[in-house]
C-alpha cells in the first residue's frame, strides 16, 4: 500500500475513493467511517484523531474528512492512519502508513 503525506499546521482532507462491498461490488453510500492517526507506540495523535469521513453525494463510494489547521505531531515515518468503517453487516478496517511532513508554504 502506498504511504499516505500529511502536513503539520495544515488543514487537509483524508480521502477515500470507490469504498465498495468486496462480494457485491455495490459501493458504500451510507457508512459510517472513521480515521484516526496512530504513532509509533499505537497512541492516538492529538489533532488527528476520530476524525468523519463523510459520503461525498452522487459519488461512487468516495468519503472524505477534515484535519484541522491545529494538527502538529512530530515530522516523521512510523505513522499508521486507522480507518473504520461500517455499512449494514459490513465492516471495513484500514491501516495506512502515514508520513507526517512540515508544511510547505
Amino acid at each position: 500500500m502506498k504511504r499516505l503525506i500529511i502536513y503539520q499546521d495544515n488543514t487537509q482532507e483524508i480521502k477515500l475513493f470507490g469504498l465498495h462491498d468486496g462480494d457485491t461490488g455495490a459501493f458504500w453510500l451510507t457508512a459510517i467511517v472513521n480515521a484516526t492517526l496512530v504513532d509509533q507506540n499505537g497512541t492516538s495523535v492529538p489533532g488527528c484523531t476520530g476524525i468523519s469521513l463523510v459520503y461525498q453525494a452522487t459519488s461512487n463510494g468516495n468519503y472524505f474528512g477534515v484535519v484541522g489547521a491545529d494538527f502538529e505531531p512530530a515530522i516523521g515515518d512510523g505513522y499508521v492512519l486507522i480507518v473504520d468503517g461500517d455499512q449494514g453487516a459490513v465492516h471495513l478496517h484500514l491501516e495506512i502508513p502515514t508520513e507526517v511532513q512540515a508544511r510547505k508554504s
